[in-house]
């Protein structure tokens, strides 16, 4: 169940990713869809960054990045992934590889 929680969330922050590259959204429009997200997925935190013509457009961390005692989320803390990230990384590989920049 965490699992799918952070796929779920996962998929939020891509999908705001993509609608970053199309046009540039306010930063309070990222704050709402963050804490939906949170609130929807019940994940206590994340870290967004937006990213448009290589440069960071937007950054900010929501909810709690520990429980007990809280601490609140910062943009600076590191997070520990684990595998989540190898679904992305294949992803990341596979649009490259349309775009002809690499070969499989």
């Amino acid at each position: 169940m965490r699992t799918l929680k952070i796929l779920s969330l996962s998929f939020i922050f891509v999908f705001l990713a993509a609608v970053a590259s199309a046009q540039t959204p306010s930063g309070a429009d990222i704050d709402q869809i963050a804490r939906e997200a949170l609130e929807k997925t019940g994940v206590p935190s994340a870290s967004v960054s937006v990213v448009k013509d290589g440069r960071v457009f937007y950054a900010n961390a929501y909810g709690k990045a520990k429980l007990e005692p809280p601490v609140p989320a910062q943009t600076g803390m590191r997070y520990s992934i684990g595998s989540i990230s190898k679904q992305f990384t294949a992803a990341a590989i596979l649009l490259l590889q349309e775009e002809g920049k690499l070969s499989l």
